[in-house]
């Protein structure tokens, strides 16, 4: 599990697997969420996709285009520079 928070432009958020992600966005006027997220992945963590970081820690920049009004129930697939990923999401507080 991660979280993620989005404000003012800014992308903040980590896990449980110490990893931490920090990125930024623009909001469309098509209602969608576009810009990038870098995970970094701590020395020794191994990714969902499969990446593992050895004994640096590792960078991956991952671009995004998510809808400002997020689906609990929908699973929404991201492509990462190691393949894709689904994922889900669910709004915990705000408008």
């Amino acid at each position: 599990m991660g979280m993620f928070v989005f404000k003012n432009g800014i992308i903040a958020g980590g896990d449980i697997g110490g990893w931490v992600y920090k990125g930024e966005y623009t909001v469309g006027d098509d209602g969608f969420a576009e810009g990038a997220v870098t995970f970094e992945i701590p020395a020794g963590a191994a990714s969902i996709t499969g990446v593992t970081a050895d004994d640096q820690p590792l960078s991956v920049r991952v671009p995004i285009h998510l809808p400002v009004i997020i689906d609990p129930d929908e699973t929404y697939r991201i492509e990462t520079p190691q393949g894709p990923l689904n994922a889900k999401f669910r709004k915990v507080t705000g408008a």
